[in-house]
């Protein structure tokens, strides 16, 4: 029995330093690295506690991938493999509540907050989460960003600062907003760099956005999205080879991105390389399908639309009846997929918000 207890502790310490690896990766912006170290991890072979890490692991590397569907079923198992009383449980509990919000979990999220609230100290947490639901019921075109909801669910030592943070911008104060975050970021999650230059950017300063996001490179330097995050400061810009260079980077890193592939399908049309945009743009398209709810209706109905216009830009004088029907469907498809991106993510963060006035 000795033996066997040096051989699975050998096992276990294997695989805790993988994970430490995993996590690492994860702290630096590479989701992707870091998710096949821990697809090459048999899970069922995982002790408790163990499992659960690695389960909590992927959902963070699905996070920063924008799979936030497969994110938020990670951490719903990981949740169950927890100890209610430890702090573990709590943290993973916190993360699982954010992921409910970005793919709006009505289903889950009134149980979830409710094993929030029966532990005294989450108050502050309790708090975060009611900010982030109202901040996300002041918007009707739901234009807010899933990758910035819950950014304190990986940093829950911080929710107190970012709850400051989240209620200067919810009342408008977007310089204090960034004096809050500023001293967060020397070697702070990646989110916090991203939220800031956004900030910059709201307030037409776009010139500091673009500092921030260079000098945020020498800590995150192979993070898809902090080049994607360049692009699309180079975008607003109207800097399209620039911000090509960047999406193409950010594409290299993680090909598999919908987000980043209509991007580039954006600024190759801005070029006039039409055809090149077309095949971005279905790229975007392939890859949005694949996402879960709401990211991929939003992204869906934007890469349908960019379609329509690039076959009527390289094709305008083709009048055959199927291919003006074909474009007419896109055109339809489009508009549904918004009307109903808005319409579902309204109704439900309507339901979101009632759990609280009950």
């Amino acid at each position: 029995m000795l033996i066997q207890r040096d051989s699975n502790g050998g096992d276990n310490r294997e695989h805790e330093s993988q994970l430490a690896i995993v996590r690492e990766l994860i702290a630096s912006g590479q989701g992707a690295e870091a998710l096949a170290l821990l697809e090459a991890i048999d899970f069922s072979l995982l002790p408790g506690e163990i499992h659960a890490d690695a389960l909590e692991l992927a959902g963070d590397c699905f996070t920063e991938l924008s799979r936030y569907a497969e994110a938020h079923d990670a951490y719903l198992k990981a949740l169950l493999l927890r100890k209610a009383s430890t702090e573990l449980h709590q943290r993973t509990l916190f993360k699982a509540l954010c992921s409910a919000l970005r793919v709006l979990d009505t289903k889950q999220f009134p149980t979830l907050i409710q094993q929030l609230r029966t532990a005294a100290q989450n108050d502050a947490m309790v708090r975060y989460i009611q900010l982030e639901v109202e901040r996300m019921a002041a918007n009707e075109k739901c234009s807010w960003d899933y990758y910035l909801v819950g950014m304190a669910s990986h940093q829950p030592e911080l929710v107190e600062e970012l709850t400051a943070m989240s209620q200067s911008l919810a009342s408008g104060r977007l310089e204090e907003a960034i004096e809050l975050l500023r001293p967060l970021l020397e070697g702070g999650h990646l989110a916090l760099w991203l939220q800031t230059a956004r900030l910059h950017q709201a307030l037409q300063q776009s010139h500091q956005a673009v500092a921030l996001l260079e000098r945020a490179l020498e800590h995150f330097p192979d993070s898809w999205r902090l080049h994607y995050g360049l692009g699309m400061a180079a975008e607003l810009k109207m800097l399209h080879d620039r911000a090509e260079h960047y999406y193409r980077r950010a594409l290299r890193l993680y090909p598999n991105s919908g987000e980043a592939w209509l991007a580039l399908a954006r600024v190759l049309r801005s070029q006039g390389m039409l055809s090149q945009a077309r095949e971005a743009a279905q790229e975007a398209l392939y890859w949005c399908r694949r996402g879960g709810l709401p990211l991929a209706l939003r992204e869906r109905a934007f890469a349908e639309n960019l379609l329509v216009g690039l076959d009527a830009a390289l094709s305008p004088l083709d009048l055959l009846p199927w291919r003006l029907w074909r474009r007419v469907r896109r055109v339809v498809k489009s508009l549904q997929l918004t009307h109903r991106f808005v319409r579902t993510c309204w109704e439900r963060v309507q339901l979101f918000r009632s759990v609280f006035d009950e």
